[in-house]
């Protein structure tokens, strides 16, 4: 989604770049400050999402703990090699 989002600052600054060539001075400006307005915000939602993956906490999952009955009907494991 925030991928998405930042497509829109670079849709303002190729209207821009065409309104400064083409020589359009409204559109140039209008689609100047709507660039400079979106790069700030994408910018500020990028910051926001960078800065929640830092306080994240990433458990790692343990083993579940053999019931007691079924540990007490296990056999017992094969003796190794060199084992009596």
């Amino acid at each position: 989604m925030i991928a998405l989002l930042s497509l829109i600052p670079l849709v303002c600054l190729a209207l821009w770049l065409f309104a400064e060539f083409r020589g359009y001075p409204l559109l140039r400006r209008v689609s100047g400050a709507a660039a400079m307005i979106t790069i700030a915000i994408i910018g500020f939602i990028w910051g926001i999402f960078a800065e929640s993956l830092r306080h994240m906490e990433f458990p790692i999952p343990a083993d579940p703990p053999l019931p007691s009955e079924k540990a007490s009907i296990l056999p017992p494991p094969p003796p190794g090699p060199g084992q009596k």
